[in-house]
């Protein structure tokens, strides 16, 4: 296990056994007009296995060659292009499973809070809403920047939990990438499918989601919720 481990991350991961899956879970979205091609919100999630975490860290930090990673970030330079394209054949490789909830377009920009509610409810609906193989033990969100934006998720869990759409055994963590660096891999699915949506045939980077995530991937378009 990774040393040092924040302490909602040792409480999520304690007695879990090598089959046990987690989602690692990130946000991306565009407001009306920021792209000819509308609006959107998409909220990628990663499974992956207890079992294969630390080996997946230990990738991961390999191929970034530092403890930091942001695809945004990353695609502004060639050196940080070809690091990129390394993380893509990577998780290309190994196979795990992708999950993007999205919510195209969006009413306005003031909806981004209803949009995340909406795909975490319907990314939720999809992984336990049916007799699914080994579904996840826990979710793990990326920490946001402020506090209040945390609540609100803990009180759309709380709810989902009260209609009993999400488990009251499944633990809730959130955390930043700096605390558990598996979320660069949800960072780099959101990126690679926001991509798709707005430089297809602009340049390479539109067709990363197609040619590397794709074939693991789900795409469940969320429904938007009644105020």
């Amino acid at each position: 296990m990774k040393e040092h481990l924040h302490p909602s991350l040792v409480r999520l991961y304690g007695g879990a056994s090598d089959d046990d899956a987690f989602l690692y879970l990130d946000e991306s979205y565009s407001v009306p007009d920021e792209y000819e091609s509308g609006s959107f919100y998409i909220l990628a999630a990663v499974k992956l296995s207890y079992g294969d975490l630390e080996g997946t860290r230990k990738t991961l930090r390999d191929i970034s060659e530092k403890d930091y990673w942001h695809t945004t970030d990353e695609l502004r330079t060639s050196e940080g292009q070809y690091r990129t394209v390394e993380m893509l054949k990577q998780l290309d490789s190994w196979g795990d499973k992708h999950l993007v909830s999205v919510e195209i377009p969006l009413q306005s920009g003031g909806a981004l809070e209803q949009a995340r509610g909406d795909c975490l409810r319907s990314l939720v609906e999809h992984i336990y809403g049916s007799a699914r193989d080994n579904p996840p033990a826990g979710l793990i969100f990326e920490k946001r920047l402020r506090r209040v934006d945390d609540n609100r998720d803990r009180r759309l869990v709380r709810r989902l939990r009260q209609e009993g759409i999400f488990p009251r055994e499944v633990g809730v963590a959130w955390v930043s990438p700096s605390d558990e660096q598996l979320l660069w891999a949800p960072d780099i699915t959101c990126m690679a499918y926001r991509r798709q949506i707005t430089h297809k045939g602009r340049n390479e980077t539109g067709d990363y989601f197609e040619t590397y995530l794709e074939p693991h991937s789900t795409i469940i378009y969320a429904a938007p919720q009644k105020k």
